[in-house]
């Protein structure tokens, strides 16, 4: 159920149409059965429909796959991405800029709202943004989760995001490809929350980007603020809206972060 039907034809092939409970349980035996990411496990599998003669008519195409837009990147089969601490994490991650304005422009009536894999939603995120959204007085076009930890410079993670659907929103996401690219060429390890967290503390754009409050959008390294048995009674954080298993590498350290949290 976690290979066959899981990840080959639901998730590579989308071979049929499910529910959001068996498309879970389908993820979670597929990742059981110990074959590393699903996104992996489509991109490898893509990447041999297209180098095989007499391809099925369900192998997706070369000009869309997975292989052609990894190749451009200088991404080889062989050396995909594992964790950050691989370098090909931070060429994975310059193409989210183009995957957000695709959007963007192809769903022009529709506001985004971006999560990482490693992000879990505690309660309902979509009114709490759209309340932000909806205070035009503020000018905030987009939410991005804050990270910092200096008074004088802001850290910024696009692990958990959104985005009005405007056009000075556009154009932020225009120059932070244009950046990140540039910036790759000298520094390979160079990811999209340093170009973000760029933007807002060095363009005028910074006064579109608002940020989310971290005792309620809270990343990794704040896990122990939410400790279940509080030093002083009566005294407890607020249940808050995600959390992001972030500040760890691999899935059995993040389930585990997640499992304490």
């Amino acid at each position: 159920l976690g290979g066959d039907i899981g990840l080959h034809r639901y998730f590579c092939h989308r071979s049929f149409r499910t529910n959001a409970f068996w498309e879970y349980m389908m993820l979670f035996w597929g990742v059981c059965i110990a074959s590393g990411s699903s996104v992996d496990w489509a991109i490898f599998h893509t990447y041999h429909h297209s180098n095989i003669d007499g391809k099925p008519k369900d192998a997706p195409s070369e000009d869309t796959g997975w292989a052609r837009i990894l190749e451009e990147y200088g991404i080889k089969k062989d050396d995909l991405y594992k964790d950050y601490q691989n370098t090909n994490f931070f060429k994975l991650v310059q193409l989210k800029w183009y995957l957000l304005l695709h959007i963007l422009n192809d769903f022009p009536s529709l506001d985004i709202i971006y999560s990482d894999l490693d992000v879990i939603w505690l309660k309902n995120v979509t009114e709490e943004i759209s309340k932000a959204f909806s205070n035009k007085i503020n000018g905030i076009e987009i939410l991005v989760q804050d990270v910092s930890r200096d008074v004088a410079h802001k850290d910024l993670c696009m692990g958990f995001a959104a985005f009005r659907n405007t056009n000075n929103v556009k154009r932020i996401i225009k120059l932070g490809a244009e950046m990140h690219a540039n910036e790759l060429l000298t520094n390979e390890r160079i990811g999209d929350d340093s170009i973000i967290s760029e933007i807002y503390n060095q363009t005028n754009f910074g006064k579109y980007i608002g940020l989310f409050p971290q005792s309620t959008f809270p990343a990794g390294f704040l896990l122990n603020n939410f400790r279940h048995n509080p030093l002083f009674a009566g005294i407890s954080p607020e249940l808050p809206f995600i959390f992001h298993a972030n500040y760890v590498v691999g899935l059995r350290r993040k389930l585990f972060v997640i499992f304490i949290f």
